[in-house]
């Protein structure tokens, strides 16, 4: 077969696979909302430099500037047309798979080996989060400018050119830009250098070539510290930290598993933290890793180099999210694991899978126990076609945002970050108390979180459930970020609720109750003569309304005229006593304190 036939079949079964999500494309998750929607820098050209400098996300963890200008190319180009975003993800996903088969072919001089791991890359279904996603983009970049800069460093290696250690160079730091996984590279040219290069040189010497990528990642991460971009998040302590990379070593069972039965993916995968050392699946995950470092050791002799250098390589990649020092987590007690942490070590396992069945069906031939080579290529094909429809089927799933956060929270009910997603797209489509259940879930398991308390809020107005959500407005104690959307959304409900009382009174002008309440609202909105004009209305339809003549009294406290708080507060306290009465206390404090006042005067 011709490499082009082979190029337009990776081509065809990309577009395929993927459809679903060009055929029916709308932004989906938070991130698209901060990244995209709302986020003015990628509006303006202007605003570059200030990208080059800004975080990606909220707080300093994350610099990513690269794929902030490449949804800036996006934007101006296409405006917020969410069809192009995924187009985008997918040609580069295309590209990122021709790369695979040229680096595969570079490694294992076997054109349909090398074709055949591209090709499982290309459509497998561990990759649908990192492509159907369109935050999936810094994956996508970095992975792309990540296996470039290996391929050019291979090549300049063998050529002796140093033009390809220079691109190798940019690719390098283009992917640092794109996402921070990439710092492993250095890392991995050191691996390589180490077990496969075959020169002659003393390892150090073999070494000097990398240094220039090592001295390009001190300086990237100096220009971080500059910028103030290095926040992590620290295990508290040694034992949380070896449970932390114990439970990530666990949940690399369930990453094979997906790799070689991609059956039951999710959105945003997550595994509970060990809590002790005694806890079984502890000291089974110990038991297991403990004997596949015998049976490796034991057989390294006699494992050739280039298999080492995958096996190492797939490790390598994970080293960034393998929770060792620094926890990467999706809510308390609970560690990320999700389906794209495998986007790029998925190529080291798809090559040892292929060479793997490449030497059993070698033997088999020469035992004589494969003699239909028909019948093995329809084998692997029908193999590839299960991955290219779960591939399919998992898109058309994934388009429909409630059903791919639904998924997610079946299996993990404790995922706040998925919680609150569903509850805004609730929102969004005027579901408000299904918007409402899960806002107040994520607030009970998480009651930092001031965006959640807000919706929360948000949600209960939507119902008209007025007081109900401004109470919820009024719990938030540090907005923070979100202190202009309180502010705007405390105001819309206030004035909801004055249309409403005033719609009321419209009907019967002589309910002292909405009066009082219209008060009420005025006072908190800052409307102070409106609140006076409602309480003295309602003091005139009942006299003796104690909370109006409590308030309307504090309100004359609080302006400094005492003569007329006094007069108030006298009035509240001849009326009849109330058991527990804590108004009448507070109106004695305050007479107390006038009183003094005059005294000192």
């Amino acid at each position: 077969m011709k490499n082009w036939i082979r190029g337009l079949v990776i081509v065809v079964l990309v577009v395929l696979a993927y459809m679903p999500i060009l055929t029916h494309p709308v932004f989906k998750t938070m991130d698209d909302e901060y990244s995209i929607i709302h986020n003015e820098l990628i509006k303006d050209v202007r605003h570059i430099p200030e990208i080059l400098k800004s975080p990606f996300f909220e707080g300093r963890a994350y610099y990513r500037p690269l794929v902030s200008l490449s949804f800036m190319l996006d934007y101006h180009l296409f405006g917020l047309n969410p069809f192009f975003y995924y187009l985008t993800n997918l040609i580069l996903h295309m590209l990122i798979s021709f790369t695979v088969w040229a680096l595969a072919n570079f490694l294992l001089k076997n054109r349909n080996l090398a074709w055949g791991v591209a090709v499982l890359f290309a459509i497998h279904p561990i990759h649908w989060e990192a492509i159907s996603n369109i935050p999936g983009r810094a994956i996508l970049l970095c992975a792309f400018f990540y296996l470039n800069a290996f391929l050019c460093f291979l090549h300049g290696q063998q050529k002796r050119d140093w033009r390809f250690f220079a691109l190798s160079l940019i690719c390098f730091l283009l992917g640092l830009l794109s996402k921070e996984s990439a710092v492993v590279f250095p890392i991995l040219l050191i691996w390589y250098q180490w077990i496969v290069n075959p020169s002659r040189k003393p390892f150090l010497q073999r070494f000097f070539v990398v240094m220039p990528f090592m001295a390009l990642e001190i300086a990237y991460w100096i220009w971080r510290k500059s910028l103030g971009m290095t926040q992590l998040f620290f295990w508290r302590s040694f034992q949380e930290g070896v449970l932390g990379f114990v439970t990530f070593l666990y949940s690399l069972g369930t990453h094979v598993q997906l790799l070689i039965f991609p059956f039951g993916l999710q959105f945003d995968r997550s595994q509970e933290v060990f809590h002790s050392f005694m806890q079984p699946d502890f000291v089974w995950t110990i038991f297991v890793f403990l004997n596949l470092i015998v049976i490796f050791v034991a057989t390294l002799l006699f494992m050739p180099a280039l298999i080492l250098f995958f096996v190492g390589w797939f490790f390598i990649e994970l080293l960034p999210v393998s929770q060792i020092w620094v926890s990467i987590g999706v809510a308390p007690g609970y560690i990320s694991t999700a389906d794209h942490f495998l986007y790029i070590a998925s190529i080291s396992f798809f090559i040892l899978l292929g060479v793997g069945v490449d030497w059993s069906l070698t033997y088999l031939k020469s035992k004589r126990l494969v003699t239909s080579p028909t019948l093995t290529q329809l084998s692997i094909a029908g193999i590839y076609l299960i991955f290219f429809f779960g591939t399919l089927q998992q898109n058309f799933y994934s388009r429909n945002e409630i059903s791919m956060f639904e998924q997610t929270l079946e299996k993990a009910p404790y995922n706040t970050r998925i919680r609150e997603s569903l509850a805004l797209i609730y929102a969004r489509i005027g579901r408000f108390e299904d918007a409402e259940k899960h806002f107040r879930l994520v607030v009970e398991q998480a009651p930092w979180d001031t965006r959640a308390q807000i919706g929360l809020g948000k949600s209960l107005v939507d119902q008209r459930k007025f007081w109900e959500g401004i109470q919820e407005y009024e719990r938030v104690q540090s907005p923070g970020p979100w202190k202009e959307l309180l502010e705007k959304n405390t105001v819309a409900a206030y004035r909801l609720l004055i249309e409403r009382y005033q719609k009321m009174l419209k009907e019967d002008s002589d309910d002292a109750q909405v009066w009082y309440s219209l008060g009420v609202v005025y006072s908190k909105s800052g409307e102070v003569d409106l609140a006076i004009e409602s309480y003295e209305k309602t003091l005139i339809l009942q006299p003796d309304f104690q909370n109006a003549l409590f308030n309307l009294a504090g309100i004359h406290y609080g302006a400094g005229d005492f003569e007329k708080a006094k007069q108030y507060y006298e009035q509240m306290l001849s009326l009849p006593v109330e058991e527990n009465d804590e108004l009448r206390h507070q109106a004695e404090i305050h007479l107390k304190d006038i009183s003094s006042r005059s005294a000192s005067q």
